[in-house]
């Protein structure tokens, strides 16, 4: 069990002022926190002043390669790569950090869904992306095709789904869905929901519903500033 501490945080940039908030991560227990505004906690964002920490370790004690391994963020719109997803997925795989946290028994949680289709694990222990994918309606020759032949909506899949499949302690999605249909909308969040701890920016009231264990709110104060609520 981990325990995300928020402590303080000031963003220039996106006028947040005195963000504070604090959650466990139990991999036996996963929820979703959707959120309403701005989000720095993958430290992407640079911030004036405060304090984000991992069972009191900062991304400076902990290095900040293994931060992001055990926080990781999924943007709204993946970057346009060169090569293809299988080729990206096995240069992921291969990172130093991604092998250490396999062999300390993260990325061993199994994640609830509703659909019928099994997925396989690959040599390291983790689950297929590509299963994962498929479970999506992406198809398995997505895989070798160049990123920029890819649709948005396909993009936006298959780089969830190596998320997914690299098993961090937290999941930060930015509008993971926004390319989507409703009904592959809804088999994304099934796959999510209850089987990963997610902090989940969502401007969809409706689907803050279908998805939220609880909501961090950013209200805004004035034109720069921003204070935090939980829901």
């Amino acid at each position: 069990m981990t325990r995300l501490c928020i402590q303080d945080l000031n963003i220039a940039v996106s006028g947040l002022s005195n963000a504070s908030f604090a959650g466990t991560i139990d991999p036996l227990k996963p929820v979703i926190l959707s959120v309403r505004g701005p989000s720095a906690i993958a430290h992407l964002i640079p911030f004036e002043s405060g304090s984000i920490t991992l069972n009191n370790e900062s991304a400076t004690q902990l290095g900040i390669q293994k931060w992001r391994s055990k926080v990781l963020y999924v943007p709204q719109r993946p970057a346009l790569l060169a090569g293809t997803p299988s080729m990206f997925y096995a240069q992921v795989s291969s990172f130093r950090v991604h092998k250490d946290a396999n062999k300390l028994g993260r990325g061993t949680t199994t994640a609830t869904t509703t659909t019928t289709t099994t997925t396989t694990t690959t040599t390291s222990g983790r689950r297929d992306p590509k299963d994962i994918a498929h479970q999506w309606k992406v198809p398995y020759d997505c895989w070798d095709k160049e990123w920029n032949q890819l649709s948005g909506g396909e993009s936006q899949r298959i780089a969830l789904a190596i998320a997914v499949a690299m098993d961090p302690l937290l999941l930060l999605l930015d509008e993971p869905t926004s390319a989507l249909d409703p009904e592959t909308t809804l088999l994304v969040e099934n796959t999510l929901k209850g089987g990963f701890n997610c902090i989940w920016i969502t401007h969809s009231p409706e689907q803050e519903a279908r998805i939220a264990d609880s909501s961090l709110v950013f209200e805004r104060i004035d034109q720069r500033r921003y204070r935090v609520n939980i829901e």
